[in-house]
């Protein structure tokens, strides 16, 4: 597909790893909750045929001023002809039930067909990893736990699933081909405009910056990667 033109360094990463398994641009491509369509936006300017689902009207709008085809919908409630690769978008731990999720987008894929998933593991954080998270904002609060905060800014009803219940999920019906760990704290830490240089400096520095670290031991990657196929 060749090198990514400018785009921000988290819509780049998942960019390269979509790309590492698409078999081709005349393969058929679903995301997931495409948000406001920075991805599908890019892969469909690169001649990708993108579908996005994003239930959210307002992040549905914004892709589709990208050009992205997208259906307002949840996964629950859209059919469609089968894909040949469909990827999660951080979205996996935010849907309940699990499993009828999974199943569902087994059935939207072809056989042979590669479900991707980027995503993270809530419960891999510890506190030195936290704790750089807080401390990279603006703002940190000095006198917060880390471990604490981290735990009520993750706290919904349902809860979100963890690395381990999206995992048996998919492998209850998929053949998981390979899993890795990789940064994601910094996703939360980019600049909100994506568009400018010195905005992008700055990602490219923070996730320079996590990846090193995890490296040298001193945070854990918590950034989950899945690959699965349809058998």
């Amino acid at each position: 597909m060749g090198e990514p033109s400018f785009v921000d360094v988290g819509t780049r990463e998942t960019l390269w790893f979509v790309a590492a398994h698409l078999p081709s641009r005349s393969a058929r491509f679903l995301e997931i909750g495409c948000g406001s369509g920075r991805l599908a936006g890019e892969l469909a300017r690169r001649g990708v045929r993108v579908r996005g689902l994003e239930p959210d009207p307002k992040a549905a709008e914004q892709a589709r001023a990208r050009g992205v085809d997208v259906v307002c919908a949840s996964l629950l409630d859209h059919e469609d002809a089968p894909f040949d690769l469909a990827l999660f978008s951080r979205s996996l731990h935010h849907i309940h039930p699990l499993g009828p999720a999974i199943a569902r987008s087994f059935r939207l894929l072809k056989p042979g067909g590669l479900l991707l998933v980027e995503d993270f593991a809530v419960e891999r954080i510890d506190r030195a990893t936290a704790a750089w998270r807080y401390e990279m904002e603006e703002a940190p609060d000095a006198n917060a736990d880390p471990l604490v905060r981290w735990g009520l800014e993750h706290r919904e009803d349902p809860p979100i699933s963890d690395s381990a219940a999206m995992r048996a999920a998919i492998a209850n019906v998929f053949v998981v081909e390979a899993e890795a760990s990789v940064p994601y704290l910094y996703r939360y830490l980019l600049p909100a405009d994506e568009g400018d240089a010195r905005s992008a400096v700055v990602g490219e520095q923070l996730f320079d910056t996590e990846k090193r670290l995890i490296a040298a031991g001193v945070l854990r990657a918590i950034g989950l990667r899945l690959v699965a196929r349809r058998a």
